[in-house]
């Protein structure tokens, strides 16, 4: 059957030709300018579904890229039948993820960045971490660690690895309960009956923040594994400041502490929510 194209919401849906039983793993890529990472992306996320013999869909979502990045994707949907491409014009991490997540068709989602800081090889042992043995429940979701295991010098700015993170963890495990220690890490997975319960609305990176704290006041069962994590390739389309408060005003807003503290600081700072 040839490769066809589908229209979704207005955004084009590129498609190679449909598979007979629904995938059991859906991995999801957003992408944002990332001409220079995303074939090696690919080409690992292709050598692990074949060692492994993955069940699964793989989802780019193209965040409105501006360099090749579409280009690249497109090049790849002759050769690889997994592959799915949206298109989301709205620029943001969560805006990406919200666009993907709404298509997946797998049992487990796993979610990775299209940089090449975190390695595709470690799919299955996020599955495994989610998947119930012999009548113990599994993990609702997953989230990797990347301090761990020890990081090579200079892989992230200094004020996100021992200041920003930590900070932010901090909160989180104080406020909600959670035994996660990275929760910005963006190599993660999750059920897909948990997804279903969380109503996931931020925009920006906070959406990886939004996305613990929800499944933690629903009472879902968090769990963490070690990753490693590499240089990334390009540039970082961080903001410090701007999305650290964020995930700072997201973690008080759902926080037993008064929220209007937060919506005062952004009314001062001139800081809008995405």
């Amino acid at each position: 059957m040839a490769d066809k194209t589908a229209k979704i919401e207005g955004d084009t849906t590129l498609l190679t030709s449909p598979t007979i039983n629904p995938p059991e793993i859906s991995i999801i890529v957003p992408c944002y300018n990332e001409e220079q990472a995303i074939q090696i992306c690919i080409d690992k996320i292709k050598k692990v579904i074949k060692q492994h013999n993955l069940k699964s869909e793989v989802i780019f979502v193209n965040n409105a890229s501006t360099d090749n990045s579409l280009v690249i994707l497109e090049h790849n949907l002759s050769g690889f039948k997994e592959l799915k491409i949206l298109n989301e014009e709205r620029r943001g991490y969560g805006s990406a993820y919200i666009k993907g997540l709404a298509q997946v068709q797998g049992q487990y989602i796993c979610m990775a960045d299209c940089d090449d800081t975190y390695d595709f090889g470690d799919i299955p042992l996020f599955i495994k971490k989610l998947k119930d043995h012999n009548g113990v429940p599994g993990a609702d979701l997953v989230v990797g660690n990347r301090f761990e295991k020890k990081l090579p010098s200079g892989i992230m700015p200094w004020h996100h690895q021992y200041i920003g993170n930590p900070f932010l963890s901090f909160l989180v495990k104080l406020f909600f309960k959670v035994k996660i220690n990275d929760i910005h890490c963006g190599a993660r997975a999750i059920r897909n009956t948990a997804l279903q319960k969380l109503d996931l609305r931020t925009h920006g990176m906070e959406f990886a923040s939004e996305m613990i704290i929800k499944c933690a006041k629903l009472g879902m069962k968090i769990e963490e594994i070690p990753i490693t994590y590499r240089i990334r390739i390009g540039t970082s389309k961080l903001n410090s400041f701007s999305d650290g408060w964020r995930h700072l005003r997201l973690i008080l807003r759902y926080s037993p502490l008064i929220s209007s503290l937060s919506v005062f600081m952004s009314s001062i700072l001139g800081i809008k929510e995405k």
